[in-house]
């Protein structure tokens, strides 16, 4: 079964249990690690089905002196492997001058995306503050007029009291209650909000507050884009000090599950 192995690009060891498929796969890992260097080989990946299995095989190497062993995966119950699972090993290892660099600016920068969601959501969550964005935004004069200290054409200043849903909820149940079916953009563009009809007032708060929010979760969805980028960023930092903690290594552990997750990456190693 061996010699089978080493012969051929792909071979299949079969047997019940007791029969030595562990002690073969254990006698063929230790072949290649010590032929590494005549046939030029990578780390030689070891992949099970299951974590139990992964672990058997890893201490069966350990016990024939086959010591730089990286294991990929959280779920390890062996206590002799902690310290070369990938993380741990890594850790060790320690990032590049550049990487440090980059890596404290890119999480620097998802910080900062971060803390942007959070205030849209927290405007969102508010009719007034998600109308009040909008207007700060999008339309000067109105957001002078209902919540700035405005300036007559005389040079009188009119000052406003109360807090910003006082003056907003003041204007909103204003006006007369006179009905004229002006189409919302109309109403939108008038000049001074003050001379709107208590409908009028009703109709234009909510194009306000329906523009606000599209505006928010606009702005939300570029924000979570940009994080994603971010994100991705530090993946191919992490990714670039993994791979070369996994190419000083001589066997790499893996199980199937554990492959898919990281394929990309083991995709890069020479194994």
């Amino acid at each position: 079964a061996l010699l089978s192995s080493l012969s051929r690009s792909f071979a299949l060891i079969q047997g019940p249990p007791g029969t030595g498929k562990s002690y073969t796969g254990v006698a063929l890992v230790k072949t290649l690690v010590n032929n590494r260097k005549i046939g030029k080989l990578g780390p030689i990946l070891v992949v099970t089905f299951t974590n139990h299995a992964l672990d058997q095989s890893l201490e069966h190497l350990l016990d024939q002196g086959i010591t730089q062993i990286v294991r990929l995966g959280s779920r390890s119950k062996s206590e002799r492997l902690t310290d070369l699972n990938l993380r741990k090993v890594a850790e060790k290892a320690g990032k590049t001058k550049v990487e440090k660099s980059e890596y404290g600016r890119t999480r620097g920068q998802m910080r900062d995306e971060a803390r942007a969601v959070t205030e849209h959501l927290e405007e969102m969550s508010s009719d007034i503050q998600s109308i009040r964005a909008y207007l700060a935004r999008n339309n000067v004069r109105h957001d002078t007029q209902l919540f700035g200290d405005e300036v007559d054409e005389e040079g009188f200043t009119k000052v406003h009291h109360g807090s910003s849903e006082d003056r907003l909820r003041a204007w909103l149940h204003g006006g007369r209650h006179i009905h004229r079916d002006l189409p919302t953009q109309n109403i939108a563009g008038i000049a001074n909000v003050d001379n709107l009809s208590n409908s009028e007032r009703r109709k234009l708060y909510n194009h306000w507050l329906r523009k606000g929010r599209t505006s928010l979760l606009e702005a939300i969805m570029d924000r979570i884009e940009q994080f994603d980028d971010l994100k991705s960023n530090l993946d191919d930092i992490r990714n670039e000090l993994d791979l070369r903690v996994l190419e000083q290594a001589e066997v790499v552990g893996v199980t199937t599950s554990g492959l898919a997750r990281n394929l990309s990456l083991l995709r890069r190693l020479p194994s």
